[in-house]
């Protein structure tokens, strides 16, 4: 009789590390795939989008595609030349299929990026998170979906505005004063919305940050070099946010921009999706990390030994 309650009191406890290890550590059968595949597609696709958009905006830069941008003045400007402006306004019209496509491969590079940042989550879930894990997890995902839908937004917008103004400009015998308005709340809807359509780059670092926080923990999964990637990428985005501000008020600061827009949107973003979508392939479920199970409990352990 002793001999059977000792063997059902071993049997009990084995039972209950068992149901610890499988719910809280990573162990090496559990080998589980998440549909990650279409991340590793939307991330090839995000890639795609974004260097059709940067080709567009460098054949737009050298003035490959569209009409030259008219010499002028700054002081021409600023006093409201009518001739000036119509020039200016041509220029924009010639110009303005090509900003449309940029803004919506744009857009569509970032959707993908969503779907990208929802199956790395799925990864980090697998783990024992982190100290603060929980909330990076959930900074992380608003901030890549409000940063993806921002761009949305701003294309749709553009879309409408340069659309009147394109009808409003092309009408016949348009009067110089009717060039000084449209100018005029031109800008004022620039203004309106520089702020709000400039903190994609403030969300999508914060993403990125918390990104490298949580990457840093999988060091099995994740390499270190990506989560440097991932920070720096995070603050060139701030630079992006800065430099976009100040360009508004200072044209003469759009060269830092369009710098920092390159080394932020052409090279390092468009890596870092390659990057993940490589490893969202080949991902197959928890790796197994001693370091991250949960201890058993010794006492229990002892009295199990003492009994045998």
């Amino acid at each position: 009789k002793n001999q059977f309650s000792s063997w059902f009191h071993r049997l009990k406890t084995y039972n209950h590390h068992s149901r610890d290890l499988e719910l809280n550590s990573i162990g090496p059968t559990m080998n589980v795939r998440h549909g990650l595949t279409s991340g590793r597609f939307s991330a090839f696709a995000g890639m795609f989008f974004f260097l059709i958009g940067a080709v567009l905006s460098c054949l737009w830069y050298f003035q490959v595609i569209g009409k030259p941008y008219p010499d002028y003045q700054p002081e021409e400007y600023r006093s409201l030349d009518p001739s000036v402006l119509r020039q200016i306004w041509e220029y924009r019209i010639s110009i303005f299929p090509v900003i449309v496509a940029i803004d919506f491969f744009e857009a569509l590079g970032l959707l993908a990026l969503v779907h990208v940042a929802e199956c790395l989550i799925k990864i980090f879930k697998d783990s024992f998170l982190p100290m603060f894990g929980t909330t990076l997890l959930m900074v992380m995902r608003i901030c890549f979906l409000m940063g993806a839908l921002l761009p949305c937004l701003e294309f749709l917008q553009a879309l409408g505005f340069f659309g009147a103004a394109d009808w409003i400009a092309s009408w016949d015998q348009l009067p110089d004063e009717a060039y000084i308005s449209l100018e005029v709340s031109y800008k004022l809807s620039q203004g309106r919305q520089l702020w709000l359509f400039s903190l994609q780059f403030i969300f999508l670092s914060v993403a990125l940050i918390s990104y490298g926080f949580l990457a840093w923990s999988r060091p099995r999964v994740f390499p270190k070099v990506v989560c440097f990637i991932s920070w720096f990428i995070s603050l060139v985005g701030f630079f992006c946010f800065c430099f976009e501000i100040a360009s508004f008020y200072h044209p003469e600061l759009r060269g830092g921009l369009g710098i920092s827009v390159l080394v932020w949107g052409v090279f390092f973003l468009p890596l870092w999706m390659v990057w993940n979508g490589m490893l969202l392939g080949r991902y197959e479920g928890p790796v197994d990390d001693p370091t991250q199970r949960v201890p058993l409990n010794t006492e229990m352990t002892r009295q199990s030994s003492h009994e045998e």
